[in-house]
């Protein structure tokens, strides 16, 4: 299919959806929340693409019970500074784009989002590309993870991060 009607067409399926999605985030309060319109946000998933497949991913599961504690999380929390920014977006992204905000509000508020999104997960992807996220939320009618969080992380490690 011509890939500009293949956008088009994803564009407009969006357009129903698209006040509901933006609501949803702001309903986070998560800080600095930036819309990333479908055009630009295809263009940054093409990047998550070429950047991080080939870095071996780390998972861990953890219960959904209070306070929700991931390793994973922490350690990419503990070393982000004031003013880092991140990509958040759900499987919507496709039709409707994502948003950029603060990597601390992000990473604090995901378990909420892969809770609450429509398909149960939540992505991050660090501005600079260093790190991202996919958050998986299992309810009562999964099979062998029933009210668990399922996280992937894939990182570069550079010098002085994480």
């Amino acid at each position: 299919m011509n890939e500009r009607l293949d956008f088009l067409l994803r564009k407009n399926k969006g357009k129903s959806k698209l006040n509901e999605y933006k609501k949803f985030f702001k309903g986070f309060n998560l800080k600095h929340l930036e819309f990333i319109e479908l055009e630009e946000s295809d263009e940054i998933l093409k990047r998550v693409r070429s950047t991080f497949p080939s870095i071996e991913q780390e998972c861990e599961m953890i219960s959904n019970e209070l306070p929700i504690n991931s390793n994973l999380l922490k350690e990419v929390l503990n070393s982000a500074n004031k003013g880092d920014s991140c990509y958040i977006f759900t499987d919507d992204v496709y039709e409707c784009g994502m948003f950029k905000t603060d990597t601390k509000s992000a990473l604090n508020n995901c378990f909420d989002v892969a809770f609450l999104a429509y398909e149960n997960t939540c992505f991050i992807v660090d501005h600079q590309f260093n790190f991202s996220f996919l958050i998986s939320y299992y309810d009562d009618d999964h099979m062998d993870f029933k009210n668990e969080f399922d996280i992937q992380r894939r990182i570069i490690r550079l010098k002085n991060r994480l």
